[in-house]
């Protein structure tokens, strides 16, 4: 009995076909095959089945198997919406730190919009949910990675711009799901993340803390970006707080390279100091500003020997600290009579 090959298009399975019957059936995928009066078999696709591979193939974490069935679909019908959604689930679990696909995942939701009823409030839920988990974990997978890789130039800025596509994939989940405050509230975590940066010891100055942070004009954006969600989150949730995220600030280099750790009074004195009374002046943050350019340099120098240490101690430290405390102690016996004289 003679046999004819045939690639079945639903499966994709090669199969052997008798060809003396009318009809036969696909033995991996079940699809019908109609024989009687060609010489040529084609085998058309059965959609259901296809569907039904590509969502077991997600559901085993398969998700490029997924993708490829739900692609097999749509080339036959092109606004299948189970399809489309498939393909964008997929897609986006897809992503990884060199490849993310967020901005594909939305494309393809927006395919499923186009084919769903503006009442169809469980299926913009689901979406909603499904672009929600993917930008949560695409952004927990890069903040790990910008916080083990701080110290390698690039890394936090790749962060950055991975964090763009993920801020988008909320919004979007926000607008489907109005009511849903999640995605706002992820929002708001996403931004006060960049602004805050990531801080990392750096080996060559005794450890010493180093930071990562976005530019003034990019936080100043972020700032905005955070007055916007949380003013229309506090419409779903009054009870909400503003964040007020502040970038991270180094240690004190010379400091810390004087002492060997950050672990010690003259180096949380004197951040306290920068923080609570230079910081106030733009006086005070023009010379924390001098210091951080110049100050990594002197530390890798006083760093690299004892009697080196023991000059910056005698030369810089104390004399720093003396006047810090001095002008710590001032500020606080003003503060004091004036309120005595109240």
């Amino acid at each position: 009995m003679p046999f004819l090959p045939v690639v079945c298009s639903s499966c994709g399975k090669s199969i052997q076909i008798p060809d003396d019957i009318d009809h036969a059936v696909c033995m991996y995928c079940g699809s019908s095959i109609a024989t009687r009066g060609i010489t040529q078999v084609t085998v058309g696709p059965n959609l259901e089945n296809l569907l039904a591979l590509a969502n077991a193939a997600h559901e085993a974490g398969n998700h490029q198997e997924a993708y490829d069935f739900a692609n097999r679909v749509l080339e036959f019908d092109a606004r299948n919406r189970i399809a489309w959604f498939i393909k964008g689930r997929a897609a986006g679990w897809l992503s990884s730190l060199k490849s993310y696909r967020l901005q594909e995942t939305r494309t393809a939701f927006n395919h499923v919009l186009l084919a769903t009823a503006a009442h169809d409030i469980e299926t913009r839920e689901m979406l909603s949910d499904e672009l929600n988990s993917i930008a949560t974990a695409l952004f927990n997978l890069s903040t790990k990675h910008a916080q083990k890789f701080a110290s390698v130039d690039g890394t936090f800025q790749d962060h950055l711009t991975l964090c763009v596509e993920v801020r988008e994939g909320y919004e979007m989940a926000a607008r489907l799901s109005p009511d849903n405050p999640v995605p706002l509230e992820n929002l708001l975590s996403v931004c006060e993340d960049n602004i805050t940066g990531v801080t990392y010891p750096d080996p060559v100055s005794s450890n010493a803390k180093r930071v990562r942070v976005a530019t003034p004009d990019y936080v100043k954006i972020l700032r905005g970006v955070i007055d916007d969600v949380h003013g229309r989150l506090v419409e779903l949730k009054p009870s909400a707080t503003k964040p007020s995220p502040c970038p991270a600030q180094p240690g004190c280099f010379v400091v810390t390279a004087t002492f060997g750790n950050e672990d010690n009074f003259p180096v949380r004195f004197l951040r306290d100091f920068r923080d609570d009374v230079l910081a106030q002046s733009s006086a005070g943050r023009a010379f924390s500003r001098w210091y951080y350019a110049n100050g990594p340099h002197v530390a890798a120098w006083v760093a690299r020997s004892s009697p080196r240490r023991a000059g910056a101690l005698a030369v810089i430290v104390l004399p720093g600290l003396l006047c810090a405390m001095v002008w710590t102690g001032v500020t606080r016996l003003a503060a004091v009579t004036n309120r005595v004289k109240r």
